[in-house]
């Protein structure tokens, strides 16, 4: 019994130090894209991509989406409260229909605060889309976590959410 006690808080201290370490050793700054191609023409991943309260919605992690009063450019300005780490406010910073679509995360309660630049280009009738993040982590439990499952994991949570908008594939519990 002792031994297996002794060996539960090895694991356990092992972790906590590589946790801490990647959190220390990570930088605040991240830039990073992904491509891929969307089995849907160009209009409707533009469509899914500035309905605010559905593409949120498909977002496990999202729980309320808050709309609030337009930024000066006239895009919207909302909140995301999550189940998981409090709330986040963003913006749309810029558009060009069917081309491009830019989103900030002006602050969220877990320290991060970045830029994510949606492009779209029509290959027949499927749709290549490409993320580009530039982002700030100023949190250091959020820098651990994403040094641990990748820097990338924000693009590919926002790639997994395009393909299950598009496919239809609505729900809390789907990421």
């Amino acid at each position: 019994m002792k031994k297996s006690l002794y060996i539960i808080l090895a694991g356990l201290g092992i972790f906590l130090v590589v946790f801490c370490t990647a959190g220390l050793l990570s930088a605040t700054e991240h830039s990073g894209s992904k491509t891929e191609v969307v089995n849907a023409p160009v209009d409707s991943v533009w469509n899914l991509l500035n309905d605010i309260k559905r593409y949120s919605s498909i977002r496990h992690e999202v729980k309320k989406v808050e709309l609030l009063e337009a930024n000066q450019k006239g895009y919207p300005v909302w909140y995301e409260h999550t189940g998981i780490a409090g709330r986040i406010l963003l913006e749309i910073t810029d558009r060009k229909p069917n081309q491009s679509l830019d989103v900030r995360m002006v602050k969220s309660d877990f320290g991060m605060q970045g830029m994510w630049h949606f492009e779209l280009k029509p290959q027949g009738d499927k749709t290549e889309v490409t993320i580009h993040e530039h982002s700030f982590t100023h949190g250091f439990i959020m820098r651990s976590i994403l040094s641990l499952v990748g820097r990338d994991a924000n693009l590919m949570l926002q790639m997994r959410t395009i393909k299950k908008g598009i496919s239809g594939k609505e729900g809390n519990n789907l990421l």
